[in-house]
């Protein structure tokens, strides 16, 4: 008899999941049931492509013919409501039930909306098509936008309504734009370039509420440091929260999210979980590379094939492109994590442990290196990728070497040298990062 394995959310990882699950067992029963109405699809791309188009075809990951050829049954509107793990069944809202041999928990996350007392129409989160299309709806006739959330999602739909015509303000709680990916100072350089970009930016704030019209519709947000905004459209991009409720009411360890093993198998050894909803021995960044990868091991487990995998992702980059620039950040990017500030100027570093290679050539080209132990561990590029991959490479194996300590740590000299070569190579001029140009510090998650 073969095996029946149920997906339950049909992201990335529930996707994968199915493809992985499909490759490796040709004659497996395999259903997917998504709780959108929608084929799966590429969620980054909602605020990239379907806000300009409201074309959905554009973001189906697979036509619907591709899950009748590899035998996947699709359920569509399928919204789980319970599961059994005693039984092995799922009940979906309609009232059908969903029997398994293995089962694939990845429901994902949902966007975290605080607890205001009013929240008028004209509030939308980043997260479905259904999102998406009423923001559309309604820019099409607002003049004032505010996002609220700093992060990669938040600064992404800030530039498209700005190109779209909207005044638009993004509001941070934190300190700095992207407090998980930058340090301080290149955090710095990207407001910098928002702001020139003719968007404003408010850091370190506390939104008391909203204010509505007549009709129900938002007019304001009310930010205790600045007072009353003007907004007919307000974003809500401040954060996730992993979609746990299904497992804990089954009885599945939980924390903040569905506790899994470093093969990503649940408290019930039928039950696995992938995707945004999982809490492992790694943070979960609840971006979509690590996504796919844990629906991939989550999978490969599951299928019971072949050797076990361990799940390492190698995920946490981020690449934005926005505000007429563009933005990489990979690794361990923020002072304080084992990290000792120095910076690198007129070919000295102040410590061998932390060295900062900041180019100018331009007034958007802007690099920094973090070293860890004499390894590189994290950068930031803005403007220039071209060594995005060069610099992804570098910190993989410095990690492999420092585990596995078959090399000494590189020298203060040769790290110096290394900073020095790459200059000469991009035929750009070395400054001190406290230093930059004003012209260079101007710009999810």
């Amino acid at each position: 008899m073969n095996d029946r394995f149920l997906i339950i959310g049909g992201g990335i990882a529930g996707l994968t999941a199915a493809e992985t699950i499909r490759q490796m067992l040709p004659e497996a029963e395999i259903t997917l049931a998504c709780e959108e109405p929608d084929l799966p699809y590429t969620r980054p791309l909602l605020s990239k492509v379907y806000l300009k188009t409201l074309e959905k075809e554009k973001l189906y990951i697979h036509p619907a013919s591709w899950y009748t050829k590899n035998q996947i049954r699709l359920l569509l509107n399928a919204r789980a409501v319970s599961l059994d793990p005693a039984m092995r069944t799922v009940t979906l809202e309609d009232g059908i039930i969903l029997s398994y041999d293995k089962l694939i928990y990845a429901l994902g996350a949902a966007p975290f909306m605080p607890p205001y007392p009013y929240i008028p129409a004209g509030v939308f989160p980043v997260r479905t098509l259904a999102d998406i299309a009423g923001i559309h709806r309604y820019a099409a006739v607002a003049e004032n936008a505010v996002v609220i959330g700093g992060g990669v999602i938040g600064l992404e739909m800030a530039w498209e309504l700005k190109q779209m015509g909207l005044s638009v303000t993004v509001l941070e709680l934190a300190p700095r734009l992207l407090s998980r990916q930058l340090d301080s100072e290149s955090a710095a350089v990207i407001t910098g370039l928002m702001k020139e970009q003719g968007v404003a930016v408010h850091t370190g704030v506390t939104i008391e509420g909203f204010l509505g019209d007549a009709d129900g519709n938002v007019s304001g947000v009310c930010v205790r440091e600045t007072g009353m905004l003007p907004a007919e459209l307000v974003i809500m991009s401040a954060g996730v929260r992993p979609r746990k409720e299904l497992a804990e009411a089954a009885g599945l360890s939980c924390g903040r999210g569905v506790r899994v093993d470093d093969e990503l198998c649940s408290s019930d050894p039928c039950i696995y979980a992938a995707g945004d909803c999982v809490e492992g021995r790694f943070i979960n960044p609840a971006l979509w590379n690590y996504s796919e990868a844990s629906g991939r091991i989550a999978a490969w487990n599951a299928s019971g094939v072949f050797e076990r995998k361990i799940f390492e992702p190698t995920g946490g980059d981020i690449l934005l492109h926005s505000m007429g620039t563009a933005l990489f950040s990979t690794g361990c990017v923020n002072e304080g994590e084992n990290n000792v500030v120095g910076h690198l100027s007129d070919g000295v570093a102040e410590d061998p442990l932390f060295r900062v290679n900041t180019m100018a050539g331009h007034k958007r080209h802007y690099e920094k290196r973090f070293y860890q132990d004499g390894r590189l561990a994290g950068a930031v590029l803005i403007g220039n990728l071209g060594r995005m991959q060069s610099i992804r490479e570098e910190i993989a194996n410095a990690k492999e070497t420092k585990e596995g300590s078959r090399m000494a740590p590189v020298s203060r000299a040769s790290a110096t040298k290394h900073c020095r070569r790459e200059e000469t190579k991009e035929e750009t001029q070395r400054v001190t990062v406290n230093h930059a140009p004003e012209s260079a510090i101007r710009e999810e998650g």
